[in-house]
């Protein structure tokens, strides 16, 4: 109840700071206008309310920007929590897999899903293009590789079966690949736009320097 209350608090502080600043900022505008720059009294009031609305205004844009919507953010958090147990079904049939290769497929899976469920939490925007892989592809990764460590432990499993399983395991494995590249493209696009900028920038700022 106490970490509510204070989350409430601080929250309520965080609301009120634009004010703040906005009547700190009005405050020193209206002296400076009308003592030092021997303005009239009412153009300093209204120099000083306009600074106040403008720091305002810019505050509540900024926070629409930085705050993603309940709407928004749900799908991303319903994935995300979907995608943690599938993770660790992967993990812990990686770990008792006999066959090397069925082993060795299973663990990459289970790394490129995680290389994707990190880059969803830092980038949820991203979500749309890698949904079908968590929320497809990624329990019935899952599901196949715990199917076949149970049946890899029996006595007399039909190898024709086995080999169906191991096939599907290792086209799955691309899949996962295939997605966690195409993330990382992006990202590296991203990148060489980044630097591009940041040269033109050097180049203005510098000139042949």
């Amino acid at each position: 109840m106490g970490a509510v209350v204070k989350d409430r608090h601080d929250q309520s502080l965080g609301d009120a700071g634009p004010y703040v600043l906005g009547a700190t900022l009005a405050a020193l505008i209206l002296p400076a206008m009308v003592l030092g720059l021997s303005a009239p009294l009412w153009l300093g009031v209204v120099a000083a309310l306009a600074a106040l609305i403008g720091v305002v205004a810019a505050a509540k844009v900024q926070h629409r920007r930085q705050t993603p919507t309940h709407a928004a953010h749900a799908p991303v958090r319903a994935a995300l929590d979907d995608a943690a147990p599938a993770l660790d079904r992967l993990d812990a049939a990686a770990s008792s897999i006999r066959i090397f290769a069925t082993r060795v497929h299973v663990g990459r899976i289970a790394d490129a899903a995680r290389l994707i469920v990190n880059r969803v939490n830092e980038e949820p925007s991203i979500l749309a293009a890698v949904q079908r892989v968590l929320t497809y592809y990624l329990p019935r990764a899952a599901a196949i590789a715990e199917s076949y460590r149970i049946l890899e432990a029996r006595d007399g499993a039909d190898p024709a079966r086995m080999a169906r399983m191991e096939a599907i395991i290792a086209r799955l494995d691309t899949a996962f690949q295939h997605y966690a590249d195409r993330l990382a493209d992006d990202a590296l696009r991203l990148l060489d736009v980044e630097i591009r900028l940041v040269d033109a920038a050097l180049k203005d700022d510098l000139g042949s320097v």
